[in-house]
């Protein structure tokens, strides 16, 4: 694990794999952060999964999900 210390405004880059995660706000022990990354890497909050059968059931919803997402317009597939 690579771990890393930034402040507000710096980014790290994995130029390899076409992302990117940058530091937006810093409040207290709250820390918002922005990630740009091809639509074909998955990013999934690690607080949503407890075992490997969650995380099965969550990619299976996230598939469905994906499959109507073409259907939305881009403010609404950001929500």
């Amino acid at each position: 694990m690579l771990v890393l210390s930034r402040k507000e405004d710096q980014t790290i880059i994995f130029p390899n794999l076409g992302i990117s995660v940058e530091v937006i706000r810093v409040n207290g022990k709250n820390v918002r952060i922005g990630i740009d990354a091809p639509r074909s890497i998955r990013i999934v909050r690690g607080e949503l999964i407890n075992d490997d059968d969650q995380l099965s059931d969550l990619v299976d919803v996230i598939r469905q999900l994906e499959m109507h997402l073409p259907a939305f317009d881009i403010e609404t597939r950001h929500e």
